[in-house]
Protein backbone atom coordinates (compact mmCIF):
# COMPACT_ATOMS: atom_id res chain seq x y z
CA UNK A 1 0.00 0.00 0.00
CA UNK A 2 1.43 3.45 -0.54
CA UNK A 3 1.26 5.75 1.92
CA UNK A 4 3.11 8.57 0.80
CA UNK A 5 0.36 10.13 -1.09
CA UNK A 6 -1.79 12.64 0.24
CA UNK A 7 -5.37 11.70 1.21
CA UNK A 8 -8.46 14.06 0.64
CA UNK A 9 -9.29 16.36 2.27
CA UNK A 10 -6.04 18.17 2.20
CA UNK A 11 -5.08 20.61 4.67
CA UNK A 12 -3.39 23.27 3.13
CA UNK A 13 -1.94 24.02 -0.95
CA UNK A 14 1.56 22.26 0.11
CA UNK A 15 -0.43 18.97 0.47
CA UNK A 16 -2.99 19.41 -2.41
CA UNK A 17 0.10 20.58 -4.77
CA UNK A 18 1.71 17.29 -3.95
CA UNK A 19 -1.39 15.15 -4.98
CA UNK A 20 -1.75 17.21 -8.43
CA UNK A 21 2.09 16.68 -9.08
CA UNK A 22 2.06 12.81 -8.02
CA UNK A 23 -0.98 12.14 -10.33
CA UNK A 24 1.19 14.02 -13.14
CA UNK A 25 4.00 11.69 -12.58
CA UNK A 26 1.99 8.67 -11.86
CA UNK A 27 0.40 9.43 -15.38
CA UNK A 28 3.62 9.30 -17.34
CA UNK A 29 4.82 6.49 -15.05
CA UNK A 30 2.11 4.11 -17.15
CA UNK A 31 3.91 3.95 -20.09
CA UNK A 32 6.09 1.07 -20.83
CA UNK A 33 9.94 1.88 -20.03
CA UNK A 34 11.99 2.66 -23.23
CA UNK A 35 8.96 3.97 -25.06
CA UNK A 36 8.15 7.48 -25.71
CA UNK A 37 5.51 9.69 -24.52
CA UNK A 38 2.71 9.51 -26.93
CA UNK A 39 0.58 12.21 -28.05
CA UNK A 40 -2.60 11.16 -26.59
CA UNK A 41 -0.80 10.99 -22.94
CA UNK A 42 1.03 14.23 -23.54
CA UNK A 43 -2.65 15.60 -24.56
CA UNK A 44 -3.95 14.10 -20.80
CA UNK A 45 -1.01 15.70 -19.23
CA UNK A 46 -1.45 19.21 -20.38
CA UNK A 47 -5.52 18.60 -19.42
CA UNK A 48 -4.76 17.73 -16.02
CA UNK A 49 -1.80 20.47 -15.47
CA UNK A 50 -4.62 23.13 -15.50
CA UNK A 51 -6.20 21.62 -12.63
CA UNK A 52 -4.26 22.49 -10.11
CA UNK A 53 -5.35 23.53 -6.70
CA UNK A 54 -5.58 27.51 -5.96
CA UNK A 55 -2.60 28.76 -3.40
CA UNK A 56 -4.79 30.56 -1.89
CA UNK A 57 -8.49 31.98 -1.77
CA UNK A 58 -9.88 33.29 -5.10
CA UNK A 59 -8.97 36.83 -6.09
CA UNK A 60 -11.47 39.58 -6.91
CA UNK A 61 -10.68 40.04 -10.71
CA UNK A 62 -9.80 36.03 -11.37
CA UNK A 63 -12.64 33.50 -10.65
CA UNK A 64 -13.28 30.79 -12.04
CA UNK A 65 -13.55 30.24 -15.37
CA UNK A 66 -10.68 33.39 -15.84
CA UNK A 67 -8.30 32.08 -12.75
CA UNK A 68 -5.39 31.61 -14.41
CA UNK A 69 -2.27 29.33 -13.37
CA UNK A 70 -0.31 32.16 -12.33
CA UNK A 71 -2.20 32.60 -9.17
CA UNK A 72 -1.73 29.32 -8.43
CA UNK A 73 1.78 30.28 -7.72
CA UNK A 74 0.28 33.13 -4.83
CA UNK A 75 1.27 30.77 -1.62
CA UNK A 76 -0.11 29.20 1.14
CA UNK A 77 -3.19 31.23 1.99
CA UNK A 78 -5.88 30.28 4.61
CA UNK A 79 -8.14 29.19 1.82
CA UNK A 80 -5.14 27.10 -0.04
CA UNK A 81 -5.41 24.10 -1.73
CA UNK A 82 -9.52 24.35 -1.07
CA UNK A 83 -10.26 24.46 -4.90
CA UNK A 84 -9.32 24.28 -8.05
CA UNK A 85 -7.55 26.76 -9.85
CA UNK A 86 -8.95 25.82 -13.01
CA UNK A 87 -12.87 25.40 -12.59
CA UNK A 88 -13.35 26.40 -8.55
CA UNK A 89 -14.88 23.08 -7.36
CA UNK A 90 -14.03 21.29 -3.92
CA UNK A 91 -10.16 20.21 -4.65
CA UNK A 92 -9.49 17.54 -6.07
CA UNK A 93 -12.28 18.68 -8.64
CA UNK A 94 -14.11 15.89 -10.69
CA UNK A 95 -11.51 16.28 -13.63
CA UNK A 96 -8.84 15.18 -11.50
CA UNK A 97 -10.61 13.03 -9.16
CA UNK A 98 -11.62 11.13 -12.30
CA UNK A 99 -9.07 10.54 -13.92
CA UNK A 100 -6.96 9.36 -10.70
CA UNK A 101 -9.98 6.93 -9.99
CA UNK A 102 -9.92 5.55 -13.08
CA UNK A 103 -5.98 5.26 -13.41
CA UNK A 104 -6.46 3.79 -9.86
CA UNK A 105 -3.64 6.37 -8.66
CA UNK A 106 -2.61 4.39 -5.56
CA UNK A 107 -3.98 6.90 -3.27
CA UNK A 108 -4.23 4.91 0.39
CA UNK A 109 -8.37 5.41 0.63
CA UNK A 110 -10.40 4.03 3.19
CA UNK A 111 -13.70 3.66 2.01
CA UNK A 112 -15.48 6.61 3.90
CA UNK A 113 -12.86 9.04 2.70
CA UNK A 114 -13.02 8.01 -0.72
CA UNK A 115 -16.92 8.89 -1.05
CA UNK A 116 -16.58 11.57 1.17
CA UNK A 117 -14.05 12.80 -2.05
CA UNK A 118 -16.11 11.33 -5.21
CA UNK A 119 -19.77 12.74 -4.01
CA UNK A 120 -17.60 16.03 -3.38
CA UNK A 121 -16.54 16.25 -6.50
CA UNK A 122 -20.16 14.74 -8.23
CA UNK A 123 -18.66 11.63 -9.07
CA UNK A 124 -21.06 10.05 -7.22
CA UNK A 125 -24.53 10.92 -6.64
CA UNK A 126 -24.76 12.95 -3.31
CA UNK A 127 -27.90 10.99 -1.23
CA UNK A 128 -27.38 12.84 1.93
CA UNK A 129 -25.05 11.69 4.71
CA UNK A 130 -25.44 12.05 8.14
CA UNK A 131 -21.81 11.23 8.92
CA UNK A 132 -20.28 13.77 6.65
CA UNK A 133 -19.22 17.26 7.44
CA UNK A 134 -18.84 20.81 5.21
CA UNK A 135 -16.57 19.84 2.18
CA UNK A 136 -17.19 15.89 2.01
CA UNK A 137 -14.40 15.78 4.94
CA UNK A 138 -14.92 11.92 6.77
CA UNK A 139 -14.58 10.87 10.24
CA UNK A 140 -12.64 7.84 9.70
CA UNK A 141 -13.00 7.06 13.50
CA UNK A 142 -16.59 6.25 12.28
CA UNK A 143 -15.87 3.40 9.75
CA UNK A 144 -18.37 1.00 11.09
CA UNK A 145 -21.39 3.27 9.91
CA UNK A 146 -23.00 2.50 7.13
CA UNK A 147 -21.81 4.80 4.02
CA UNK A 148 -24.55 6.08 1.48
CA UNK A 149 -24.75 7.79 -1.83
CA UNK A 150 -27.35 8.23 -4.29
CA UNK A 151 -30.14 9.98 -5.84
CA UNK A 152 -33.96 10.66 -5.67
CA UNK A 153 -34.45 7.33 -7.47
CA UNK A 154 -31.86 4.86 -6.52
CA UNK A 155 -30.15 5.03 -3.31
CA UNK A 156 -26.97 2.98 -2.27
CA UNK A 157 -25.62 2.23 1.05
CA UNK A 158 -22.37 0.10 1.81
CA UNK A 159 -22.40 -1.98 5.47
CA UNK A 160 -19.59 -3.77 7.16
CA UNK A 161 -20.23 -7.20 7.90
CA UNK A 162 -19.50 -7.79 11.43
CA UNK A 163 -18.69 -11.28 10.76
CA UNK A 164 -16.36 -11.01 7.77
CA UNK A 165 -15.04 -7.54 7.88
CA UNK A 166 -16.17 -7.15 4.43
CA UNK A 167 -18.85 -5.15 2.87
CA UNK A 168 -22.33 -5.60 1.68
CA UNK A 169 -23.49 -3.09 -0.75
CA UNK A 170 -27.18 -2.91 -1.53
CA UNK A 171 -29.27 -0.85 -3.74
CA UNK A 172 -32.74 0.72 -3.18
CA UNK A 173 -34.88 1.56 -5.71
CA UNK A 174 -39.01 2.26 -5.82
CA UNK A 175 -39.11 0.41 -2.27
CA UNK A 176 -37.22 -2.87 -3.64
CA UNK A 177 -34.10 -3.54 -2.33
CA UNK A 178 -30.93 -5.87 -3.44
CA UNK A 179 -27.73 -6.46 -3.03
CA UNK A 180 -25.65 -5.02 -5.07
CA UNK A 181 -21.77 -6.04 -4.36
CA UNK A 182 -20.09 -7.83 -1.95
CA UNK A 183 -16.32 -6.83 -1.00
CA UNK A 184 -14.45 -9.06 0.85
CA UNK A 185 -12.25 -6.03 2.62
CA UNK A 186 -11.72 -1.92 2.23
CA UNK A 187 -9.66 -2.53 -0.53
CA UNK A 188 -12.08 -4.31 -2.68
CA UNK A 189 -14.98 -1.40 -1.72
CA UNK A 190 -12.56 0.99 -2.79
CA UNK A 191 -12.25 -0.82 -6.16
CA UNK A 192 -15.73 -1.10 -6.53
CA UNK A 193 -16.26 2.69 -5.98
CA UNK A 194 -13.58 3.63 -8.45
CA UNK A 195 -15.17 1.20 -11.13
CA UNK A 196 -18.55 3.36 -10.38
CA UNK A 197 -16.60 6.43 -11.96
CA UNK A 198 -15.14 4.92 -15.29
CA UNK A 199 -17.50 5.56 -18.01
CA UNK A 200 -17.50 5.28 -21.86
CA UNK A 201 -16.85 9.11 -22.89
CA UNK A 202 -17.74 9.29 -26.76
CA UNK A 203 -16.71 8.11 -29.05
CA UNK A 204 -15.40 5.29 -27.46
CA UNK A 205 -18.10 1.99 -27.18
CA UNK A 206 -20.13 4.52 -29.65
CA UNK A 207 -21.48 4.45 -33.24
CA UNK A 208 -19.78 7.42 -34.87
CA UNK A 209 -21.45 8.83 -37.71
CA UNK A 210 -19.32 8.85 -41.18
CA UNK A 211 -20.09 12.61 -41.50
CA UNK A 212 -17.98 13.22 -37.98
CA UNK A 213 -15.13 11.08 -39.17
CA UNK A 214 -15.11 12.89 -42.41
CA UNK A 215 -15.07 16.17 -40.52
CA UNK A 216 -12.19 15.85 -38.61
CA UNK A 217 -9.67 13.12 -40.90
CA UNK A 218 -7.99 15.47 -42.86
CA UNK A 219 -6.84 17.72 -40.17
CA UNK A 220 -4.93 14.18 -38.20
CA UNK A 221 -2.18 13.71 -40.78
CA UNK A 222 -0.86 17.79 -40.00
CA UNK A 223 -1.42 16.98 -36.12
CA UNK A 224 0.20 13.75 -36.23
CA UNK A 225 3.25 16.13 -38.37
CA UNK A 226 3.43 18.02 -35.83
CA UNK A 227 3.82 15.81 -32.81
CA UNK A 228 6.51 13.88 -34.62
CA UNK A 229 8.08 16.87 -34.51
CA UNK A 230 7.29 18.04 -31.19
CA UNK A 231 8.55 14.86 -30.11
CA UNK A 232 11.90 15.40 -30.60
CA UNK A 233 12.80 17.80 -28.28
CA UNK A 234 15.00 16.88 -25.99
CA UNK A 235 12.89 17.69 -22.90
CA UNK A 236 10.33 14.69 -24.49
CA UNK A 237 13.21 13.05 -25.61
CA UNK A 238 14.53 12.23 -22.36
CA UNK A 239 11.64 10.55 -20.80
CA UNK A 240 11.99 7.75 -22.98
CA UNK A 241 13.70 5.91 -19.97
CA UNK A 242 10.90 6.69 -17.68
CA UNK A 243 7.80 4.17 -17.01
CA UNK A 244 7.34 0.54 -16.02
CA UNK A 245 10.16 -1.24 -16.08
Amino acid sequence: MVTDIPVPPFADFATAQRFHRLLLVYVRELKQHGEPIGLHQFLLGQALFWHAPRGGAACADCQPPDHTYPCQASGDQPDGGRSCAQCGGPYPCKSLLGVAAVARFPVPWTPARLVAALTAAELLPDRPMGRLTRRGQSDDRDEARPLSWGDRVVGVSATRDPATGGWVVRATERGTEWTAYRAVDDAALCDYLMDQVAGHPYPYGSFVEPALMSAVRPAVPRARAWWAQHAQLPYLETERATGAA
